[in-house]
């Protein structure tokens, strides 16, 4: 492949808006402007047309983020729990140190 770059996937978004903060400034500043034409302005213009889609769209990107794999592990979790698993013969581990007990060896057992 010549001439073309491979691109990795993102895991973030591109940043959609710049601002300078002076040296003393945590809130405010300056908010710069994109280039005229440029991915964007495009995106800019479309905030400022339309500023309360913009912020539920956000908002509800934002929960679904959250809310969808809360379901989808919930509903793993039912399916999982319906699914007849074999029985496995797991061993039987001691407590602090002592030795498991065998069923042959359990006094209730003698008789």
């Amino acid at each position: 492949m010549r001439g073309r770059r491979r691109r990795s996937p993102r895991l973030t978004t591109r940043p959609r808006r710049a601002t300078v903060l002076g040296p003393d400034e945590l809130v405010g500043g300056v908010d710069l402007t994109p280039a005229p034409g440029s991915p964007a302005a495009v995106d800019h213009d479309k905030v400022l047309a339309h500023p309360r889609r913009y912020t539920a769209t956000a908002t509800l990107a934002a929960a679904a983020g959250v809310v969808v794999p809360i379901v989808v592990i919930a509903l793993l979790a039912r399916v999982a729990a319906k699914v007849p698993w074999p029985d496995m013969p797991w061993p039987s581990i001691g407590r602090r140190g002592q030795s498991a007990r065998r069923e042959d060896e359990d006094p209730a057992n003698r008789g």
